[in-house]
């Protein structure tokens, strides 16, 4: 079973002429898995031996912009990519064939992320085609629900992390929870 581990950005939240900012490909069998999609992600991965259509889950270990500015970029990425892939008639019947649907992509990452995934999309007018994206958002016990303050409890506000927020929901991309046991 093939393991490579390709350092994409190993630099701080600025990146410099010689290191861009975090990134990290586990490439492992025939899938690869990114921790943290800094600005400038996709350019790297040009750069590397990681096939962009082999990622299948991504890890964003907190919502700073120095681990997920470049993550939509790396999303529309991979849209084109499968859109390529999937342009040829045969392999698109081969590949429905054998999984039915269009590839999944998983994202991982704390409360919030759903929403700025979705409000980017929405704000740049992109759209997500030939690729279904769930994102995991990892919450707490069972009562807490993503961050809040008690400012905004004791005034009815909604918790701006894990709000719904109709307007800004995109086809394709599906949010669901990993709570604590």
């Amino acid at each position: 079973m093939e393991f490579a581990i390709s350092f994409l950005g190993t630099g701080s939240g600025a990146p410099s002429m010689h290191r861009n900012s975090s990134c990290t490909a586990l490439r492992l069998g025939g899938q690869t898995f990114l921790f943290d999609a800094s600005e400038g992600t996709m350019r790297q991965l040009q750069f590397s031996r990681v096939m962009p259509t082999t990622i299948t889950k991504i890890f964003i270990s907190h919502l700073h912009g120095d681990h997920l500015f470049g993550l939509v970029p790396v999303i529309l990425g991979l849209t084109v990519g499968h859109k390529s892939y999937m342009a040829n008639e045969q392999t698109k019947r081969k590949h429905r064939l054998d999984h039915g649907e269009n590839p999944k992509l998983e994202i991982y990452g704390p409360p919030g992320l759903y929403n700025y995934i979705n409000m980017v999309l929405t704000l740049s007018c992109s759209k997500v085609n030939y690729l279904n994206i769930d994102v995991i958002e990892l919450v707490g016990g069972k009562h807490e629900r993503g961050p809040t303050s008690s400012w905004a409890r004791t005034r009815g506000r909604r918790n701006i992390f894990l709000s719904h927020y109709p307007e800004i929901e995109t086809p394709l991309v599906t949010r669901l929870y990993l709570s604590k046991v």
